[in-house]
């Protein structure tokens, strides 16, 4: 599917008119002369003065047309322009304002998790002054856990010849 920008489809109607010649309808009650074709009085042969005089009509007419298009395009690429450069700042802002709004989010998010953190190593304080006895004897439990642990996952098996030859 090609999808086109929505400024091309302006820019089509701007220019088609440049580009494509312009038709001219004729008046309703004008009607074609049929000339004889074998008639000689109706072919003139323009001379070289009207030769130039048509060439340089013509030449003039395509470097205005040239100058027309070249205005309609450089105006419309400076609003193009302004228009990009009015979306990105837009887009700089937002990017800015959604940067500053997770900042915020960040370090309110810390303050908590600190405050958090504070009560239970307070809480953990106080547990431990009214309880020593049990903390004691947990500690020493999970000490002798993982020591045994750590103990076991050490000791290898014994070979063969270490078994059975000294």
């Amino acid at each position: 599917m090609v999808v086109f920008h929505p400024m091309a489809k302006i820019a089509r109607r701007r220019y088609s008119s440049l580009l494509n010649p312009q038709v001219h309808k004729r008046p309703e009650n004008h009607t074609r002369q049929r000339s004889n074709p074998m008639s000689t009085d109706t072919l003139t042969m323009p001379n070289g003065n009207q030769i130039t005089a048509i060439t340089k009509e013509a030449a003039q007419r395509a470097t205005n047309a040239a100058k027309d298009l070249y205005q309609t395009i450089s105006s419309d690429a400076k609003d193009s322009l302004a228009h990009g450069k009015e979306y990105a700042q837009h887009a700089l802002e937002a990017t800015r304002d959604a940067a500053q709004n997770a900042t915020e989010a960040v370090k309110d998010t810390c303050k908590t998790v600190a405050a958090k953190t504070e009560v239970a190593i307070a809480q953990s304080n106080d547990y431990v002054r009214q309880h020593p006895l049990p903390v004691i004897v947990g500690a020493l439990a999970l000490g002798m856990a993982l020591g045994c642990m750590i103990g076991m996952s050490q000791r290898h098996e014994p070979t063969f010849r270490q078994r059975y030859l000294w």
